[in-house]
């Protein structure tokens, strides 16, 4: 099993796996994410990370946070694109800087915050997201956290607590399907948190290498 830190922009989205990739019995039971961005369906807005969509103009302290953040290793159309997307939509891979911390990781921008956790045991793994917003935002569209597609190795064994739409394409690195998890709040105060927990159960265990 294995999983990565998010980029928070600084990347490219191939570059991502912001959910564990697991194998069982020489099987890939989660997808890989991100992918060559020449695939239309590929980018920041594929990933398994939260994400919302702004109504109102971008705030002045979220502008300026990623005026003074520079871009490494970025798709080559995306160059001089601004990830303050015109739509308003808000994708915390772009719009957050993460860091590891101990069994995840954590993201902060200035006007929200997100931590994810993973609690791997012998034959479940739990998944815990946070998000803590800093400011008052309207919003819509709000996706709390992310989960995987149940298949024959893999059971959701958590009722979850949002409403879940699943999503599916191809990328690069093959087929892709996955669940958004939803929360109807359309406006949030500074201090407004969500949180989420999966638990799934993984055959005889989650397996440590590829």
């Amino acid at each position: 099993m294995v999983w990565a830190v998010p980029t928070g922009g600084f990347g490219h989205a191939a570059d991502e796996q912001p959910l564990p990739y697991i194998r069982f019995k020489g099987c890939s039971i989660t997808p890989r994410y991100g992918g060559d961005e020449s695939f239309s369906d590929a980018g920041y807005a594929s990933l398994p990370l939260p994400r919302f969509t702004l109504v109102g103009p971008w705030p002045l302290r979220q502008k300026l946070f990623n005026f003074f953040r520079k871009r490494i290793n970025i798709y080559w159309r995306n160059l001089f694109a601004s990830v303050c997307r015109k739509n308003g939509d808000f994708f915390f891979g772009e719009q957050l800087n993460y860091k590891l911390v101990k069994d995840g990781f954590y993201g902060k921008s200035p006007i929200v915050l997100h931590i994810r956790k993973f609690d791997v045991l012998k034959s479940q793994i739990r998944i815990i997201d946070v998000v803590e917003f800093r400011v008052q935002l309207e919003l819509r569209g709000m996706v709390v956290a992310n989960g995987f597609v149940e298949n024959r190795f893999l059971k959701a064994i958590v009722e979850p607590s949002y409403k879940g739409r699943s999503r599916e394409f191809s990328s690069s690195t093959g087929g892709i399907q996955m669940i958004d998890f939803y929360s109807e709040v359309t406006n949030v105060d500074k201090g407004y948190c969500f949180q989420f927990e999966q638990v799934y159960e993984v055959g005889d265990g989650p397996t440590k290498s590829i």
